[in-house]
């Protein structure tokens, strides 16, 4: 964990802030608190996320399985859609199949 002013990794405990621990920098007389970011996650996970989503899996078993919250991933899958190629009208699906259709006739 270095100063995020000066770089300088010469620093001591300063109290808390808000409920963060607190840092001075001795280098450049600074206090300064570390974020921790939650729901950054790499590509990789962004990407397996998004792959889980497209198999059917709910947002909130993808947040469970991967450690992220719902709405994260919600965010994610929203970013990625942003940037997916939009389907021309005459490229429009024609044909769909589906298996394992379940019929119910009652006795």
């Amino acid at each position: 964990m270095n100063c995020p002013k000066c770089k300088g990794d010469n620093y001591r405990k300063d109290g808390f802030s808000n409920g963060r621990q607190s840092y001075f920098c001795k280098v450049c007389e600074r206090r300064y608190t570390v974020t921790h970011r939650v729901g950054t996650g790499t590509d990789e996970v962004k990407q397996e996320a998004l792959r889980l989503y497209s198999e059917g899996m709910s947002l909130r078993a993808i947040g469970r399985f991967l450690g992220f919250s719902n709405v994260t991933i919600l965010r994610w899958i929203r970013h990625f859609s942003k940037n997916l190629p939009l389907i021309k009208p005459e490229e429009a699906i024609k044909t769909v199949e589906s298996d394992d259709i379940h019929t119910y006739h009652p006795k």
